[in-house]
């Protein structure tokens, strides 16, 4: 054949060479995408007749829907190894996935669901939803609630276990289908229960840090009623004899003592997690006291303190906590004052719906927290 380089003889020439060993009289490509896939390799026919066009066309034919066949095959084995990939990913996420339809029929989950939820590897999935959580009330609520809204952002739930708690972070999206059809809903799950530890010792060491601020306050608190409790001491031995002075001193002692009692205790409570004591007291007393705790940081930096009350202010409470949260407040607001301003202190009853509330506000004119 004229018109071929060397290296294009050479090539030619072994495939005449290899036709010869098999006898092959026509051999036909078969090409897909101008990549040859293979050929079609035929010897001479039996009754010894040379190959006529048709034959050629119908051979033609043949190696082209071979190669649509083994094109297929590849497409398929690609597709395959796709959807095996994505299980992997799928199976193997950090995070919980589950895949609930429209009707509310769990379609599937990963490994990670399993461990949370204590789901089977192997049991059956398209069971509602409600039956496969029946256990965990609160991310059924969540799930409800994302069927109904269309879609839930990082939604926390707690799901108790034999031997933990687990705090869970929920989002939930639905699935749409090319149509943007609706077809259930995707939820992604992540554990924040080390998050959610780790929050609960940095509120405890704030707390434990305050009682450095609290320490302060506290030395000067506990001196005035022993000073009161000291001199009247001093005096009942030769006062012993006026009964005015008795009546006086037995008002005044257990009033001192229960001060210092309540000061010490309320050093106690903030170090310590410790379950609501709910008690009906009048806030105006309990604002005045913490006031009054504060009294030497305010004088010191040159705040001027303004209380307003208005109406009865009697509530049911956990007053030690409540004093706790006051006492923070205005902690806060004498570090944002340190060149002196005004702290405003306001309390009165408001209605909120059908509720009525005691409302206080705190306000001052420093920078900032």
């Amino acid at each position: 054949i004229k018109g071929l380089n060397s290296n294009e003889e050479s090539r030619l020439s072994m495939a005449i060479m290899e036709m010869e060993k098999i006898a092959a009289a026509v051999m036909v490509p078969i090409v897909s995408k101008e990549k040859l896939l293979g050929v079609i390799t035929l010897s001479d026919k039996t009754s010894k007749e040379m190959f006529t066009q048709e034959d050629t066309d119908t051979l033609g034919l043949l190696a082209r829907q071979t190669a649509l066949v083994i094109e297929n095959i590849y497409l398929y084995e690609e597709i395959l190894d796709m959807k095996n990939y994505q299980e992997d990913i799928f199976r193997n996420m950090a995070s919980a996935v589950v895949s609930v339809d429209k009707a509310g029929m769990v379609i599937s989950w990963n490994n990670m669901a399993e461990r949370f939820f204590e789901l089977k590897a192997n049991a059956p999935a398209s069971k509602l939803y409600c039956e496969v959580f029946s256990g965990d009330a609160q991310f059924l609520a969540l799930i409800k609630e994302a069927f109904e809204r269309g879609e839930i952002s990082h939604r926390e739930c707690v799901v108790k276990r034999k031997k933990e708690t687990m705090y869970l972070s929920v989002s939930a999206a639905m699935l749409k289908d090319s149509k943007q059809g609706n077809q259930g809903l995707l939820l992604v799950i992540n554990d924040i229960t080390p998050i959610k530890k780790l929050e609960g010792k940095l509120r405890q060491s704030d707390k434990l840090a305050a009682l450095g601020t609290m320490a302060a306050g506290m030395a000067h608190e506990i001196k005035n009623p022993l000073s009161s409790i000291k001199v009247l001491s001093q005096l009942l031995k030769g006062r012993f004899d006026d009964e005015e002075y008795r009546k006086r001193y037995l008002e005044i002692m257990p009033k001192e003592i229960s001060r210092m009692d309540r000061i010490v205790e309320s050093m106690l409570g903030y170090a310590k997690a410790s379950d609501l004591k709910v008690e009906e007291f009048d806030l105006k007393e309990l604002i005045s006291e913490a006031l009054e705790f504060m009294k030497d940081q305010f004088t010191s930096r040159g705040i001027k303190v303004l209380l307003r009350t208005k109406g009865d202010l009697m509530v049911s409470a956990d007053m030690q906590k409540l004093f706790q949260v006051f006492l923070n407040l205005l902690q806060n607001a004498a570090g944002a004052m340190e060149g002196g301003g005004e702290l405003a202190v306001e309390a009165s009853r408001i209605k909120v719906g059908d509720e009525d509330l005691a409302e206080i506000v705190i306000a001052d004119n420093g920078c900032g927290i």
